[in-house]
C-alpha cells in the first residue's frame, strides 16, 4: 500500500478513536496526516469509501496475518480482541456505515474464517465434505448473528466468555457435525 494512501486512512481510524464519524471531515484527516485535499480524493472518492476500505482492510489483516485456524475460536477471539482494543472506532463505524455496507464485510469475513477451518479439517483429515458449502454458510451466518447482537449491545457483554461457554459446552459438535457431513458422502 502507498506510504499516502496508508497515512490517509491511519489519521482516519486515529479520528474514528477520538470523535464519531460524522464529525469527521477530509479537513480534519488531511491536517492529521499532513497531505492536501487532492491527495485524499487522488485515493478516496469520499469518507464513506475511506472508511469501508478500512473495514475490509482490517478484517483481512485478522484473517490473513493471525488466522490459521487452529480452531475457530481462536480467530473468533482475535476478532474480538481487535474489536475491544478499537471500541470507539469499531463502533463509530459500526453506527454510521450504512448497515448493508457494515454486514457485507461482517459477512465476507466470516464467510472467509468459516470456510478455511472447514477446509482445514477436510484436508487434515483427507474427507470430502457433502454439501460444504451449506456447512459454511450455516456457521457464518450463526458468527454474524452473534457479533451483530454483540455490537448492537454496545459490546457490553463479555463475547471472548461468552464463546468459550458455548463452545466447551458444544465441544466437538462443529468437527462431529462435519465428520456426520463427510460419512453420508461415503455411504452413498
Amino acid at each position: 500500500m502507498n506510504d499516502r494512501k496508508k497515512m490517509i486512512m491511519d489519521a482516519f481510524w486515529e479520528l474514528l478513536e477520538e470523535k464519531p464519524y460524522n464529525k469527521i471531515s477530509v479537513r480534519l484527516i488531511v491536517e492529521r496526516c499532513g497531505v492536501n485535499r487532492n491527495t485524499f480524493y487522488y485515493y478516496f472518492q469520499d469518507i464513506p469509501t475511506l472508511a469501508e476500505e478500512i473495514l475490509k482492510n482490517q478484517m483481512d489483516l485478522l484473517i490473513d496475518r493471525h488466522c490459521r485456524l487452529g480452531s475457530l475460536e481462536e480467530c473468533i477471539s482475535l476478532m474480538v480482541n481487535f474489536f475491544m482494543k478499537n471500541k470507539k472506532a469499531a463502533m463509530h463505524l459500526y453506527r454510521a456505515l450504512p448497515r448493508d455496507i457494515f454486514i457485507s464485510h461482517l459477512d465476507g469475513l466470516m464467510y472467509r474464517l468459516v470456510n478455511l477451518y472447514v477446509k482445514n479439517i477436510s484436508d487434515a483429515l483427507n474427507i470430502q465434505i457433502e454439501n460444504q458449502e451449506l456447512v459454511v454458510r450455516f456457521f457464518k451466518c450463526l458468527l454474524v448473528g452473534v457479533f451483530l447482537d454483540w455490537l448492537e449491545q454496545n459490546m457490553s457483554y463479555d463475547l471472548l466468555k461468552d464463546c468459550t461457554v458455548i463452545c466447551e459446552q458444544q465441544k466437538g459438535t462443529g468437527f462431529q457435525f462435519l465428520l456426520n457431513a463427510a460419512e453420508k458422502k461415503k455411504v452413498c
